[in-house]
């Protein structure tokens, strides 16, 4: 008798230990919508986000990259692989899917050419900043304007096809 209650004492034990709260390890993921991130990107930097939105492009060189966008707007969004999803399926162009991941800022000077020229990658937003040091300035040239800005894009944690 006793052997049976040990058991059940550690039974019991065991299973109260395993009850904890186990999301203080998960991001809160936000769901945003493409035209939300095109005017107010930067409020959502380096935070944890789920867009949904139709493939415009998935780049045939490697499948690294995808473009999504919505009937919406007319803005599209840059959605990059992350180190969990190895490429993206051309054969996603024209289906809608729902992609989570974080989202990322990028300077872009304008001499820096996004995506071998294919389109506009300043997808969900582009906002213009300052140019980071004098020797910016002065690589821009005498008589012109710097002409940096910020880009968004999403680094991929998961995907999936929405029917």
């Amino acid at each position: 008798m006793k052997k049976i209650l040990t058991v059940a004492a550690i039974a019991t034990l065991l299973i109260a230990c395993n009850t904890e709260n186990r999301n203080t390890d998960v991001q809160d993921v936000r769901k945003l919508d493409i035209a939300t991130l095109e005017t107010s990107a930067g409020e959502f930097e380096n935070q944890t986000i789920q867009v949904s939105g139709m493939v415009l492009h998935v780049c045939k060189h490697g499948g690294q990259k995808m473009f999504l966008t919505t009937d919406s707007t007319e803005a599209s969004l840059l959605v990059r692989v992350g180190p969990s999803i190895p490429e993206f399926d051309v054969s996603l162009e024209g289906s809608n899917v729902e992609v989570t991941g974080k989202l990322v800022a990028t300077v872009v000077s304008n001499t820096e050419e996004e995506h071998d020229g294919e389109g506009d990658a300043s997808a969900a937003s582009s906002e213009p900043a300052d140019c980071p040091t004098e020797e910016a300035l002065k690589a821009v040239g005498e008589g012109e304007e710097c002409t940096t800005s910020v880009t968004y894009h999403i680094e991929a944690t998961s995907f999936k096809e929405i029917l």
